[in-house]
């Protein structure tokens, strides 16, 4: 396929703008270096371009239509409309965008030059095939925005759920019996693994913070960021179904997240997380799971960390918060219609797999010099 320089059919440039120009609310895009958009009330641009986030979170995104934006990120426009489709570049430069990472520079700020921009070589099919390349994958990300909707919707449908059926936890409308939490459950800290537990490869794989969503729920990071380990004490080798939470601030809003382990025999967790023990005689695992995520409830296990530079908290700390608990069948008759809503998430996420692999595949194919 034929291939050309982008400088030879774009032209790219930078503007003036700090970061702080932005005014929340007002009319116009204002582009930075973050995924998020802000907003400007007076633009400088008005035309259609791919930009570039030259620092920070590289990224790349598509705008037709009046804008402005940030000294570091890169505006690109065509200057060969006969020869170029914008949309087309947008969809090349976000698969390029992982061989741009590897090329930056810098310490503390990870940023690309105007180099690492002018001298990538692109694909330059005719202007129809551009242009029915860019529509196939507009279709693909709209599928996969919808599937992601999906998901998101069922999230929400379990916690509207959970307010309905027991009332916001913070102010106990519906009279449940208050009790401490140390009442029904106790915390139990991981094991701290020093370095010669860790294997490079193998079936157990530690959990950390870093697999807990700020949301709540498992995170599989992928197998670049997993840890394995070799050898461990029994104890520590989690369940399926297991509720752990986590005690330390790895990230922001991240302390008292919850997870509920997805399979047996596989994972362990570090000091830095707490399993929840209990005999399911007063609770139920989704039950805690959804009182643990409420916004209310996660508040006051933030409010009970310490620290300087790392804020952590501690087992007694959480067992000793009161809260109300109602009734175990009401609990269980919540975890059961869950388990409806779970098994269209799960539907869901399948589909969004093969959506993404389908879309990968796309991407591959129509850049494949």
């Amino acid at each position: 396929m034929k291939t050309t320089n982008l400088w030879e059919i774009t032209k790219i440039k930078t503007w003036k703008l700090d970061a702080n120009a932005k005014v929340e609310g007002w009319k116009y895009p204002f582009f930075t270096c973050s995924k998020e958009i802000s907003w400007i009330g007076v633009p400088s641009y008005d035309c259609e371009c791919v930009l570039i986030a030259g620092n920070g979170d590289l990224n790349v995104k598509y705008y037709k239509g009046k804008f402005d934006a940030y000294q570091r990120t890169y505006i690109i426009e065509s200057n060969r409309t006969k020869d170029l489709d914008m949309k087309y570049l947008y969809y090349f430069m976000d698969q390029y965008m992982e061989t741009l990472r590897g090329q930056t520079i810098g310490w503390v700020i990870q940023y690309i030059r105007m180099n690492n921009l002018t001298n990538i070589q692109i694909p330059l099919p005719p202007l129809a095939t551009q242009r029915a390349i860019a529509d196939k994958l507009d279709k693909l990300k709209s599928l996969i925005d919808l599937k992601k909707q999906a998901i998101t919707k069922t999230d929400e449908l379990a916690k509207s759920i959970f307010l309905e059926m027991f009332g916001d936890p913070m102010k106990n409308e519906k009279s449940w019996e208050m009790k401490k939490l140390s009442e029904v459950i106790s915390i139990k800290h991981g094991f701290a693994f020093k370095s010669e537990f860790f294997a490079n490869s193998g079936k157990y794989v530690l959990l950390t913070p870093g697999n807990f969503y700020e949301e709540g729920g498992y995170k599989d990071r992928g197998e670049k960021q997993k840890y394995y380990i070799g050898t461990f004490p029994n104890e520590y080798l989690l369940k399926k179904g297991n509720l752990l939470v986590a005690m330390t601030e790895q990230a922001p809003g991240l302390l008292g997240s919850p997870i509920i382990i997805p399979k047996s025999d596989v994972f362990l967790h570090n000091q830095r997380l707490g399993l929840l023990k209990f005999d399911n005689k007063n609770v139920n695992t989704e039950f805690m799971f959804h009182l643990f995520n409420f916004p209310g409830v996660r508040n006051i296990i933030q409010s009970t960390a310490t620290g300087t530079k790392v804020q952590h908290t501690s087992p007694t700390k959480i067992e000793s918060i009161i809260l109300g608990i109602p009734p175990l069948p009401l609990q269980q008759k919540f975890a059961d219609i869950i388990s409806q809503i779970e098994v269209q998430k799960s539907n869901h996420k399948v589909a969004l797999a093969k959506l993404e692999e389908l879309y990968q595949t796309t991407m591959q194919e129509s850049f494949r010099v």
